[in-house]
């Protein structure tokens, strides 16, 4: 006779004291480094979380900068794709670690069908975030991560930074829900339970970095968030510098800007025309002579944006046929009264930017 094997029963109590004794010894272990490390004066370091694509995403790479400058350690979390600032990419103190970059959604994509893969998308977001925050970062003294998106991003990292006894800010660059509410209507319940996700887990963290002002009053007074509120305005690095007017025309002459207006351009025949000592904005009456700005100079408006229903770039093009239509207005009581041409070079690649080119 062959003897049966015995099975070793594991009941799901079992499993669950294992886990809860993991989470513990893990806790516990982050407690012991956390003092090791102010013991023996090792750097600081500094999480960064973006669920998007890290090299368009200024704001918190200016963030990283920030913190090595400072003489921390940054362990750079995030989607591949545009190359990162080469201050970023060449930083010893900076080290990137790409996540797996999942599908997105195009936005005519059917309602139903992005109600049924979204929980696909998130259950794989999940598991490679926690694989990376876990597995392959140092522990870090403050985590801080981009919203949106919220889902799953404010819950990891609110469990994550627990285990690891860590600190967690938030840097809200929006509200997630909203987002969503673009795509499904604010009345979805998907949306109202985004908004509910979104105020617990956001709410608790340790500290919060706005935007705007708006954003600020609105997290104090309606969502009523635990941890002090900052705004911190976007602005640019610090060789951002305006130019001088020499600095303008040779910038000018080398991008070429008039052909590449005239080539993408409709009616561009409404422009100055250029000469070889001349461009749109300045002119010289002989290459050696210095730049002068031309009296009949368009005002060039420059805009980056990434074709998103958040981005409404509708108003832009609202605010420019108000311009037309008071600058025809003034003409017809003064017809001595010119008004300047207005040039538009908009930048950016994004889902929206087919619908919004049709209609420019």
């Amino acid at each position: 006779m062959v003897a049966q094997e015995r099975e070793l029963p594991i009941s799901e109590t079992t499993i669950i004291v294992l886990l809860v004794f993991l989470l513990v010894f893990f806790r516990g272990f982050s407690v012991f480094i956390q003092k090791r490390a102010i013991t023996v004066g090792l750097k600081k370091n500094v999480t960064i979380v973006v669920m998007g694509d890290i090299g368009r995403s200024p704001r918190m790479q200016y963030h990283a900068l920030s913190f090595a400058q400072n003489g921390w350690t940054v362990d750079f979390v995030g989607y591949d794709g545009v190359k990162p600032l080469d201050s970023i990419m060449n930083n010893p103190l900076i080290k990137i670690h790409h996540i797996s970059h999942l599908w997105r959604f195009p936005d005519n994509f059917p309602k139903w069908l992005f109600i049924l893969c979204t929980p696909i998308k998130v259950y794989l977001q999940i598991l490679s975030l926690y694989w990376t925050l876990f597995m392959k970062t140092s522990r870090p003294d403050v985590m801080l991560v981009q919203n949106p998106p919220s889902i799953p991003t404010l819950m990891i990292t609110q469990f994550v930074c627990w285990v690891r006894q860590t600190n967690l800010i938030i840097d809200w660059h929006n509200f997630g829900y909203t987002i969503l509410g673009l795509r499904l209507g604010k009345d979805s319940l998907i949306v109202k339970f985004a908004k509910w996700y979104e105020k617990i887990y956001g709410g608790r963290a340790g500290a919060h970095l706005t935007v705007t002002s708006k954003m600020h009053r609105e997290l104090m007074y309606n969502w009523e968030v635990q941890g002090p509120i900052v705004t911190l305005y976007d602005r640019p690095p610090t060789n951002f510098k305006r130019l001088e007017l020499e600095e303008i025309h040779e910038f000018l002459t080398r991008l070429n800007l008039e052909k590449i207006v005239s080539e993408q351009t409709i009616n561009s025949h409404f422009l100055p025309s250029s000469t070889s000592t001349s461009t749109l904005l300045t002119s010289k009456t002989s290459p050696t002579n210095p730049a002068k700005y031309r009296d009949d100079r368009p005002i060039l408006i420059v805009s980056s944006t990434s074709w998103t229903a958040d981005e409404d770039f509708s108003m832009l093009l609202q605010a420019a046929q108000i311009c037309d239509q008071f600058a025809e207005l003034c003409s017809k009581q003064d017809s001595n009264k010119k008004f300047p041409k207005l040039l538009f070079v908009i930048t950016g690649e994004g889902p929206l930017k087919s619908k919004y080119v049709e209609e420019i």
